[in-house]
Formats: structure tokens, sequence, C-alpha cells
């Protein structure tokens, strides 16, 4: 909390499958106090994977490479948090390796623009999303990280013209 004060807020956990399947949901009310950090709450991996599919990978480790077993169940997922404090809504994810390690699939997009508004939603996770607009406009947001099936709105300076839009997952598939 970045605060001066103690603030109460709503902190949202979501672990989805790359395929837009929803594996968890959590929810809980916390207080915030001020200048301070906090544990929001503790998920155990067994919460939302529910069988062990062991895999053998190489962990880099001090300049050497470690053989070690993973579950491969936790390449195939995300786990998104939202915390909300008073109306403002602070977002991040985490995946269990790194991403050219994991599991993720090309997610089909629903893209709605009415004029200067564009609406976002993806039927699977997406990792940076682009947006480039034909024309030189400024963009509310750029470069961020999908949840299934949420809405995401983005708001253009003025006409964006023809958009086109890019995501890590299509950057991995052409190195």
């Amino acid at each position: 909390n970045d605060f001066n004060e103690t603030k109460t807020a709503k902190v949202f956990l979501k672990a989805f499958e790359f395929s837009g399947r929803k594996l968890f949901e959590k929810k809980c009310d916390i207080n915030l106090l001020a200048n301070d950090t906090a544990k929001v709450c503790t998920v155990n991996i067994t919460e939302f994977i529910k069988e062990e599919v062991d895999c053998l990978m190489m962990k880099a480790i001090n300049g050497s490479n470690i053989p070690e077993y993973v579950n491969k169940k936790l390449l195939d997922t995300v786990m998104f948090v939202d915390v909300i404090v008073a109306d403002r809504v602070y977002s991040n994810y985490l995946v269990f390796d790194r991403f050219r390690n994991l599991d993720i699939q090309k997610a089909k997009i629903k893209m709605i623009q009415k004029g200067k508004t564009l609406n976002i939603i993806a039927d699977k996770p997406i990792f940076g999303l682009f947006i480039e607009p034909e024309n030189d406009v400024d963009i509310s947001d750029n470069c961020f990280i999908l949840e299934p099936d949420k809405k995401y709105e983005i708001k253009f300076s003025s006409n964006p013209g023809k958009i086109e839009i890019f995501n890590l997952e299509d950057m991995l598939s052409k190195i």
C-alpha cells in the first residue's frame, strides 16, 4: 500500500488453463496498512491443479543446467490477480515458467469498434497484446494481458483507422 492511510481492498484470484478453461477462483477482503506490504492470501497449487503430470526440465542454476521434475500442468496455467482499492483496479498475473516453455495457445479475439472506442474479448489468455492503429493517435492502453472472456475497453484520441493487433504468442511462433 503506497497510500499514507490504511485502505480496504478486494482481491480476486483466478487460475486458467491456456485453453481458457477456468480452474480456480478465490475472493477475499483485506485491510492494507499505510505504506506497508501484506500477504493477501495463500493458495496451494492443489487447489486448482488436481492432477500431477511430471515432466523433466532443465533449470539453469549458477551457469549449470540441473534437471528438475515439474508438474507439466503448471506449464498450461496462468494465475490472474485483481486488487481493487476504492475504484481503482490493480492487475497482475503469474505464469509458472519462462514463456518459451509454456503451452500458450492461439486465442480467438473478438474486436468491436465504435468510433474512438475498441472493445476486445479473447477466449484464451493473451500475453502482450499490442494495438497498431492505422492513424497516429493516442491509445489509452497498449501492450496488456487479457484474461479469458473479460471485456477490455480501449479508447483512442481520435479516429484510429484500420486496427491491427499482435501478441506475444504471434511473436514466439515466428522465432
